[in-house]
C-alpha cells in the first residue's frame, strides 16, 4: 500500500559530545543540552543492490522471506487480493514509512570471547514471487528522494524496553535505488546500511536493530514463520520514529548482520579514559529516566 509523504520536519543530526569518565549524570545531561542543535557525526552509508552482499565469516542472517504479502510478518497466511489478506492489513508490521512504527528484529551474537564488531546491516524490500494484488493493495516503494533520512538504531532489549547502543542516519536515493513505483511483488532491493562508527557487541547476547524514516518508504521483506531461532521481529514507536518499548511479533525479517570477531587490546595496553557520548547515550539516559529506573531517575 502506498503512503503519502510525511509532514513531519526532517530529523536534525546530533553532534557527539566528549565527556570525562568521572562526569556525573547531571553534568552529562546539561552538556548534552548545549549540543542538541549541532550537526551530526555518525552518518551511515546506504547502498542499494539487486543481490545480497557477501557475508563475513561471523555474519548472522535470515534469508527466508514470504512469497506473498499475507505470508509476511503480521499477515493472515492467505494469498488473496485485499483485506484481510494481501494489501494494507499488515502494513503496520512490514512498512518502513513515516506513517508507521519502526520495523525491527532481535538477534543473538555468537560465542567469540572478545565479542564482535558490527559494521553493516542489510534488509530487503519486498520481493515476493506470487503475490496476488492489484490497485492500492500493491507493494509500493519510494527510495529515490535524497531529502529523506533513514534512522537506524542498534541496542539491547530488556524485556519490552529498548536500550540503544548506537543511532545512525542515512540519506536515501543514490546509485542503484529502484526509484518510486508499485507492483504486485515489489522491487526485491537489498538495502545495506554501513555504519560510520562500528560498535562492539558482547558474545552470547540478545541485541536488536530497527529502521525508521522521515519520508521515503518500502515494505520490508520477512516471514510470519519462526525461521530464525536467535530472535524475532518487532515494532516500536510511531510515525517512523522508534520508542523506548518494543512490541514483539511472530516471524522474522529478512536481514544480515555483518560481524567481525573482535580481539580486545592486550593486557597493559593503554586505553584512553575519556568517553565518547553520542545520541544513543542520551536516548538511553532519557529512556531510563522516563521509566523511573535508578540512578537515572533521581539524577535527571
Amino acid at each position: 500500500m502506498k503512503f503519502g509523504r510525511s509532514s513531519l520536519p526532517q530529523i536534525s543530526f546530533q553532534e557527539t559530545v566528549r565527556l570525562p569518565a568521572a562526569c556525573g549524570w547531571r553534568s552529562a545531561l546539561a552538556s548534552a543540552a548545549l549540543f542538541l542543535a549541532a550537526p551530526a557525526v555518525f552518518a551511515a552509508t546506504l547502498t542499494f543492490d539487486t543481490v545480497a552482499p557477501a557475508p563475513t565469516a561471523e555474519a548472522i542472517s535470515n534469508w527466508t522471506g514470504a512469497t506473498f504479502d499475507a505470508d509476511n510478518v503480521g499477515g493472515s497466511g492467505t494469498n488473496a487480493n485485499g483485506s484481510p489478506n494481501n494489501g494494507p492489513a499488515n502494513d503496520a508490521t512490514t512498512y518502513v514509512a513515516a506513517t508507521q512504527p519502526v520495523q525491527g528484529q532481535t538477534f543473538t551474537t555468537g560465542s567469540n570471547a572478545g565479542g564482535y564488531t558490527l559494521n553493516a546491516i542489510t534488509v530487503r524490500a519486498a520481493g515476493y514471487t506470487n503475490n496476488t494484488a492489484s490497485g492500492t493493495n500493491l507493494s509500493a516503494y519510494d527510495l529515490n528522494d535524497t531529502t529523506s533520512t533513514f534512522r537506524l538504531r542498534v541496542g539491547r532489549p530488556g524485556g519490552t524496553t529498548f536500550i540503544p547502543d548506537t543511532i545512525e542516519y542515512a540519506t536515501s536515493g543514490g546509485a542503484g535505488n529502484p526509484g518510486q513505483s508499485s507492483s504486485a511483488n515489489g522491487s526485491g532491493t537489498y538495502l545495506t546500511f554501513t555504519l560510520k562508527a562500528p560498535i562492539v557487541l558482547k558474545p552470547n547476547t540478545l541485541y536488536a536493530f530497527d529502521l525508521g524514516t522521515t519520508a521515503n518508504q518500502f515494505e520490508m521483506l520477512g516471514t510470519r514463520t519462526s525461521a530464525y531461532a536467535g530472535g524475532t521481529a518487532y515494532t516500536s514507536g510511531a510515525s517512523g520514529l522508534g520508542g523506548g518499548t518494543l512490541t514483539t511479533l511472530t516471524g522474522e525479517r529478512v536481514f544480515q548482520i555483518q560481524l567481525i570477531a573482535f580481539t580486545p587490546p592486550a593486557p597493559g595496553a593503554f586505553v584512553h579514559p575519556g568517553l565518547l557520548n553520542d545520541e544513543a547515550d542520551f536516548e538511553r539516559m532519557r529512556t531510563k529516566a522516563a521509566l523511573g529506573i535508578e540512578p537515572w531517575a533521581s539524577a535527571y
